[in-house]
């Protein structure tokens, strides 16, 4: 995995039994990938460094050092990063690593702070400011407002590249005056009624609501569904698609197809808009399952869906969620059916496991967590739950981990008792408390990337914590620093009425900083129509959702099932093998026929051209003569009988159901008519690998899902049925030829 590759690279791998790959005094072997690198890497430029970790580091600081200690002037390293965006903790992110190199080289690295702000307009630096300057001045805890220190400095605003207008507000639901905390549905009216004034994607304006979780993203988009309509409420996160009445209607048309006896599944459907649908087509539950059934026999699910869809938007116009996830349904029912079952219950099986990323669009408000705004901008922000967990204090105390205040680094680790056990403890406290002072850091960072996404609207809903609350949450920071009070009331600031309802605004208290109606110079568009077939010249296009598929390239040598160790994949020899690979190849792509061909002339040509190393030059001329003497490997050189084409190292691109294949063929033989149509092909893929020949037909099925989509790509290519097309692989190391046929055997020859 991505983590055992910094563990082979660093003295973390003090266990394994394969290659040593670290350098360590008194050691003879010298990290070799550490000498490819700083032999051929002149300039290094690090993003992101705040979230970089001690393991990384390690990994890193050795070139790094080669780099800031060379006289020459003609290399340089160049990191950037910000502290106060350091919300990686989590996964092994140490922001305190941003001032070793710093410390560890004085006056070698200019340090250059950037503290103007290209995104925000000035009412949402002007809140960022109050919030985050001078934090001295709040509850936090000093190690936590001394790291903040290190790093902060007041924003300014780039005024000639920022919105010119914007507004930045805290916003309450009204308490009811009896010391009680409201609960999280009156935050989430709260933006419900904000996005109903402002109507944003109606305007044009992008916007995200962030939350701490996903679990949370999900409670609030479930309720903004219910009070929006006509809104298309996006979760950016992993979903699955049964969250939309419209979608289990239609399931249950699949579970009474399968099941007549469902009476679970029939009284849904009679409960829902469909029930006039089976009316008007006069289907009652003994006759829907075979109508169903045999719709599905000859249309598919996929078909099916997109007819029943269909009659349900007639009977009951389907709203724009509704209609996002019946595209969302019929993808997947697409999926099954290219699988060529008809099986009802394998289908719902698929769709109960099937799960898909929803990603935002122009027309949508998006909900994601703030781990994933980080490096984006909106115009409209909207921060509604910021009061769930305590700042001040570690969550998960379980494991307790005592660091090096300097390097960070691990002194000891212990299975912690419950907090008021350890705390009893002066050496187990003093933990305590640095582990809680780096959670409240996070969370102070957490906020701050949340607070910077918005370039004209920042909203922040907050709720009053009760009388007795005594947690100290980010919302309770935010008043503390905006209000002076973190549990204001009413009286702190004025009401304010949003979308037709009242509720309290706490900053600005007196309405003076930015401008409320900001959105209002942005106008509303008209809700547009039913798509017509052929849309008239004058239909503003660019306005409309893409209709185009995205598609993944997919190369079929990754599709290759070979093992190998960690320690092989870093392996001194291994670059070297697959430079030799790499080599022959060339020689053989220079090959025509097998009758034509003079085996030194082509040597010393290949090798007054080539640039490869001395070395590699070498091991490939010998490989290549010896696979040369291989029957095997010439009878896959000849010429054939009659007409023929032939390719060599020919690069392809394809689109096989919905699916981008690119890659190369090493040698194709295309046998033709007198009128050069195509009538059968030969596709040879040279193997280079070092394998004996008893090894040769176990290692030839791993390549066979790459070589099935070379079949299948050639295919389309030629417009020819894949019978007609053979698969060869060439062992050019035992001189073994192997073919792989389209049905899934294999012969070798």
């Amino acid at each position: 995995s991505f983590i055992d590759a910094q563990y082979l690279l660093t003295e973390g791998n003090r266990t394994g039994n394969g290659a040593v790959l670290s350098s360590t005094d008194g050691r003879d072997n010298r990290l070799y990938i550490d000498y490819r690198l700083d032999a051929h890497l002149n300039h290094w430029l690090l993003d992101e460094f705040q979230d970089t970790s001690n393991l990384q580091w390690e990994v890193l600081s050795n070139l790094v050092d080669e780099v800031l200690q060379d006289p020459s002037g003609r290399r340089s390293f160049f990191y950037v990063g910000d502290v106060k965006q350091a919300i990686y903790g989590w996964r092994g992110g140490n922001p305190r690593l941003f001032s070793v190199p710093l410390n560890r080289y004085p006056g070698q690295i200019e340090l250059v702070p950037l503290t103007r702000s290209f995104r925000s307009c000035q009412p949402v630096i002007d809140i960022v400011n109050d919030v985050f300057d001078d934090l001295a001045r709040s509850s936090l805890p000093a190690r936590t407002v001394a790291l903040w220190n290190d790093f902060w400095q007041r924003h300014e605003c780039a005024r000639s590249h920022v919105p010119k207008k914007g507004y930045a507000a805290v916003i309450e639901p009204p308490c009811d005056g009896g010391g009680f905390a409201p609960d999280t549905e009156e935050r989430y009216r709260v933006v419900a009624r904000l996005l109903q004034e402002m109507q944003p994607t109606h305007r044009g304006l992008s916007t995200a609501i962030l939350v701490r979780s996903n679990p949370q993203g999900k409670a609030l988009v479930n309720y903004l569904r219910e009070e929006l309509p006509d809104s298309i409420i996006i979760h950016e996160g992993r979903a699955a698609i049964k969250d939309n009445p419209v979608v289990t209607a239609l399931l249950s048309l699949i579970a009474c197809a399968a099941h007549p006896g469902d009476l679970f599944a029939w009284r849904h459907l009679q409960m829902s808009p469909l029930n006039n649908v089976l009316h008007a087509m006069n289907l009652n539950r003994n006759s829907l399952s075979p109508h169903v059934l045999r719709q599905i026999q000859t249309e598919g699910f996929q078909g099916t869906f997109r007819d029943w869809a269909q009659r349900l938007d007639g009977a009951h116009e389907i709203d724009a969620f509704g209609r996002v996830r019946v595209e969302q349904l019929l993808s997947a029912a697409g999926e099954y059916d290219d699988t060529g079952s008809v099986n009802c219950n394998g289908f719902l099986d698929h769709i109960d496991q099937y799960e898909f990323r929803e990603t935002g669009t122009s027309d949508a408000i998006r909900v994601m967590t703030v781990h994933q705004s980080k490096g984006l901008g909106f115009d409209l922000v909207i921060l509604p739950e910021l009061d769930k967990h305590n700042m001040l204090r570690a969550r998960d105390l379980s494991l307790l981990i005592s660091r090096d205040t300097d390097t960070q680094e691990p002194r000891w680790a212990l299975e912690t008792p419950r907090r008021p056990v350890a705390e009893c403890d002066a050496t187990l406290r003093a933990e305590i408390d640095n582990t809680d002072a780096d959670t409240t850091f996070e969370s102070l960072c957490l906020l701050y990337v949340a607070m910077t996404r918005a370039k004209r609207g920042l909203y922040i809903v907050t709720s009053f914590p009760g009388r007795n609350s005594e947690v100290f949450n980010q919302s309770a920071l935010i008043k503390e620093r905006l209000v002076g009070s973190t549990k204001p009331t009413e009286e702190h600031g004025r009401t304010v009425k949003i979308g037709g309802e009242w509720f309290t605004c706490l900053y600005p208290a007196t309405g003076g900083s930015g401008d409320e109606r900001w959105f209002a110079d942005f106008a509303l568009r008209t809700k547009s129509g039913p798509v017509s077939a052929q849309p008239s010249a004058t239909t503003d296009l660019s306005l409309r959702p893409s209709q185009r598929t995205s598609l993944i390239a997919t190369r079929p040598s990754d599709t290759e099932m070979l093992e190998e160790t960690a320690a092989a994949l870093f392996h001194p020899d291994r670059r070297q093998r697959l430079d030799t690979g790499t080599a022959v190849h060339e020689l053989l792509r220079r090959v025509r026929w097998e009758d034509e061909v003079d085996i030194e002339a082509l040597s010393m040509e290949w090798s007054a051209a080539t640039t490869v190393e001395a070395d590699t030059r070498d091991r490939a001329l010998a490989h290549f003569r010896r696979a040369m003497h291989h029957p095997q490997v010439r009878e896959a050189l000849r010429r054939p009988g009659g007409n023929a084409s032939l390719w060599r190292e020919r690069r392809f691109d394809v689109v096989l159901n919905d699916r981008w294949i690119t890659g190369s063929f090493d040698r194709v033989v295309i046998e033709t008519d007198s009128f050069e149509t195509p009538q059968t092909a030969t596709i040879y893929d040279f193997k280079t690998d070092d394998v004996t020949a008893a090894q040769v037909p176990t290692r030839s099925t791993l390549y066979r899902s790459q070589m099935d989509l070379y079949r299948s790509a050639l295919a389309r290519i030629l417009s020819l049925p894949t019978t007609t097309i053979r698969v060869v692989l060439v062992f050019t190391s035992t001189g073994i030829s192997y073919a792989l046929d389209a049905g899934g055997t294999s012969n070798g020859r």
